[in-house]
């Protein structure tokens, strides 16, 4: 089962109209012919993590930054809903749907459909709140690390680049940490 868990919204769902969405499906692809993460636990989370970036990024190339409908921004699924306002991820602030930020609030679910295969959707906005912080600068806010951003295209090829590059069926967090600085390392110097 690969993809977005889509919440039953009685008021529009209109998923063909969410670009972040459709490039989210199309980089599950890219993952399975390139690093081929295995969709379970942290390297589930990790498959899920790639495909919200790149369908950030997809979405900062074709739309004009803002809020609104068909306006790039780091929310995941937002214009699928006519209810603009709720999405399915926020990599701004993950805390505020109740979803970690930080690896310290990595939430251990069992591997099985129940459990989101290992937190796949749980987990996902770990990773994609450090690509908008490097995209964009910030603090984490349970860390409390400061980030200077580098703007979204440079912050894309890294992770592009690493996720592409340098990880592996299994990779972990950690794995996927290497394999950013990596990509940083080879893209722009130490």
């Amino acid at each position: 089962k690969r993809g977005i868990d889509f919440p039953a919204q009685p008021d529009g769902f209109q998923t063909a109209a969410a670009l972040d969405v459709i490039a989210h499906e199309f980089t599950h692809g890219v993952t399975q012919f390139t690093s081929k993460l295995v969709y379970a636990n942290e390297s589930g989370a990790l498959n899920e993590s790639f495909s919200d970036i790149m369908g950030t990024a997809v979405e900062f190339h074709w739309q004009a930054a803002g809020t609104g409908f068909c306006l790039a921004d780091y929310y995941i699924g937002e214009d699928i809903f006519s209810n603009y306002g709720y999405a399915l991820r926020n990599l701004v602030n993950p805390n505020l749907n109740g979803d970690p930020c930080h690896l310290t609030q990595k939430k251990n679910l069992p591997n099985t459909e129940a459990g989101d295969w290992g937190g796949v959707h749980a987990n996902c906005t770990i990773y994609g709140h450090a690509f908008y912080l490097l995209a964009n600068g910030g603090t984490n806010a349970i860390s409390h690390v400061a980030v200077t951003g580098i703007g979204i295209e440079k912050a894309a090829n890294i992770y592009y680049s690493a996720f592409t590059n340098y990880l592996t069926p299994g990779s972990n967090f950690l794995s996927a940490a290497n394999a950013v600085l990596k990509a940083a390392s080879v893209l722009f110097g130490s």
